[in-house]
């Protein structure tokens, strides 16, 4: 079931004038018109207002459904064209009609919605359209509490008891039968708006039953209508009457300001599917920041982790021997020089210690041998280059010739 028209999201908005909560085409037959003509409709709160099409801002006709008595299906056309709905008023009778099946239980659904202030069960409608009479519940509800509160700001007579609400028989209704915990009893204006009507309600056999008493103002005096009527003095007195001959049964509607004191938000499990209310933790505040005096001196801060100490840094000592000045071992690629025929010197003659040619210069590590510092300095070692070494020797090797033939 799809439908083009009905969709009020497609719809274009009417800048600068109320949106609705639904909108669309429909047609309209009353005791005024033979035919029926179509008009541009949309609802909001309990009113329906006709438009010549979408574009336009003013409504040509509106229809008040505080007089609202039942809505009802016409059976449908063969041919499945054209789909019915029977309004009736108090006084008169609208018929409506539709193009397709989707929009006539849209349109009954958004009336009933509006008017019991509940989303009825009995519709043929997708989940889709199911979140759209809730969207429309909520906004109704919403309307008729801000309604309700702007009475608060009014100045309250000595007459007019604290459950007194200017609201219509529907609403009061709507009110009583949603709100249970709040109270069973108001009193309202009457429809002549120069009279009282007393609303309440009370489950019978699992249902809620809602009733109406009229009362009239003469003067200084207010009538009950009942058989036989009874005069009171006043309309507190009549609310005190209500409750004492019913056992305290009726208790007069207050309406709630109560809030919510925990933060709650549904959560789906992702195994079971199942939904649940979660609990959101509320942290403890931090402690307030006192303002600093002036000249006040603030405090280091201190570490959250312990400092290094000395006895947990170890080094490993430099392994001193006497290979530590041996020439490595040539690394591959590299070609020595050759050097020129030399005598042998036989063992048991006596050789001098070798005396580097700089005293003062630091000994040199050769580059396979790792070396860890005792203290954490970044050293860059020379490499020792082989030709040097060599070239030395050679050269001590033969001033040690020259001595010897001389001798």
């Amino acid at each position: 079931m799809a439908s083009s028209h009905s969709n009020p999201k497609n719809s274009r908005s009417k800048t600068g004038v109320r949106t609705h909560y639904y909108e669309g085409y429909m047609e309209k037959k009353d005791s005024k018109n033979k035919n029926f003509k179509k008009y541009w409709t949309g609802i909001l709160g309990k009113t329906l207002y006709f438009y010549n099409n979408y574009k336009d801002i003013q409504e040509i006709e509106k229809l008040d459904l505080e007089k609202f008595v039942s809505l009802t299906e016409e059976g449908s056309c063969v041919n499945q064209k054209e789909h019915k709905l029977l309004l009736k008023l108090k006084g008169m009778e609208v018929n409506l009609r539709v193009e397709s099946l989707e929009q006539r239980e849209l349109w009954k659904g958004f009336i009933l919605t509006v008017i019991q202030l509940r989303i009825p069960t009995n519709l043929i409608l997708l989940p889709g359209h199911l979140c759209m009479l809730g969207e429309a519940l909520d906004k109704e509800k919403q309307r008729l509490y801000e309604q309700l509160d702007s009475q608060y700001d009014e100045p309250v007579s000595e007459d007019k008891p604290s459950c007194f609400f200017r609201v219509s028989r529907m609403e009061a209704q709507a009110l009583l039968e949603s709100n249970p915990k709040c109270g069973n009893l108001l009193v309202r204006p009457g429809a002549d708006q120069s009279s009282f009507s007393i609303s309440i309600c009370y489950v019978h056999c699992g249902q809620p039953t809602t009733k109406h008493y009229k009362v009239k103002a003469i003067r200084k005096e207010y009538i009950l209508q009942v058989e036989p009527p009874r005069n009171f003095s006043s309309l507190t007195e009549i609310v005190n009457y209500f409750v004492a001959n019913t056992q305290n049964k009726l208790t007069p509607f207050e309406w709630d300001d109560n809030y919510e004191e925990q933060i709650t938000f549904p959560q789906v499990d992702d195994e079971s599917g199942e939904s649940m209310v979660q609990k959101v933790p509320i942290l403890p505040s931090p402690p307030p920041v006192l303002p600093r005096k002036p000249n006040e001196r603030v405090p280091p801060a201190i570490p959250t982790e312990p400092l290094p100490s000395d006895e947990d840094d170890t080094y490993e000592p430099i392994d001193e021997d006497d290979n530590e000045y041996m020439n490595p071992e040539p690394r591959r690629g590299i070609m020595l020089p050759s050097l020129p025929p030399q005598h042998v010197i036989s063992s048991h003659m006596p050789v001098k210690p070798k005396i580097p040619m700089n005293a003062n210069a630091k000994p040199k590590t050769p580059t396979n041998v790792t070396v860890k510092p005792k203290t954490p300095i970044n050293m860059t070692v020379k490499p020792v280059m082989i030709a040097d070494i060599t070239s030395e020797l050679s050269e001590k090797l033969r001033k040690q010739r020259m001595k010897l033939e001389e001798h």
